[in-house]
């Protein structure tokens, strides 16, 4: 059987550099999905023995992200505005695969800000799922949303408040139903 070698490490602290995933190995989505379901299960069982931490301030990105993911659920498509931060941010997290907490206004990185914190990388997920389902042949989106839940799904469990614990679990079920649908699409 293929071993699913992208979650083996913490990808925040040393990121996979790849560009498609080698998605064409035998047993390779089996191994997918295995690693996957591993990874929620154990997700469930740290959220019910974690106390939830301190209430914190949003980082701007984060805000940001919050607030496109909200308005393109609500209206139910992408606008101009949400597509561009998502294609801005894709080609940030492609290159260095890592986001930061602010971006100057030509989204080039500003010096000394801080790498953006597990929150932001959610609500990313989650705008980048939207984005899947309401342009769905944009494959890159898909490629860089794999590659996100994949760095999220190298922590340990035990990292995730009870709240980012289920959001991570719905991220990781809509990421299931994105590769399925590309699955059948190759049938």
């Amino acid at each position: 059987m293929t071993e699913y070698v992208y979650t083996r490490r913490n990808l925040f602290e040393a990121p996979e550099y790849y560009h498609y995933a080698q998605c064409n190995q035998a047993g390779y989505l089996e191994a997918w999905r295995n690693s996957r379901r591993d990874f929620v299960g154990a997700l469930v069982q740290a959220r019910y023995e974690a106390a939830g931490p301190a209430a914190r301030e949003a980082e701007p990105l984060e805000a940001r992200l919050a607030g496109l993911t909200a308005e393109v659920g609500q209206a139910g498509r992408v606008s101009a505005d949400a597509a561009d931060v998502v294609h801005r941010l894709v080609h940030k997290y492609e290159v260095s695969r890592r986001l930061y907490q602010r971006y100057a206004g030509d989204w080039r990185r500003l010096e000394g800000v801080p790498a953006a914190g597990l929150q932001t990388y959610l609500w990313f997920a989650q705008l980048l799922i939207l984005h899947c389902r309401h342009i769905p042949r944009d494959r890159q989106k898909l490629s860089t949303l794999l590659k996100v839940c994949d760095a999220l799904a190298s922590l340990d469990p035990a990292t995730y408040s009870a709240a980012q614990s289920r959001a991570l679990e719905a991220i990781l079920a809509a990421e299931s139903e994105l590769v399925d649908q590309l699955a059948r699409e190759f049938q």
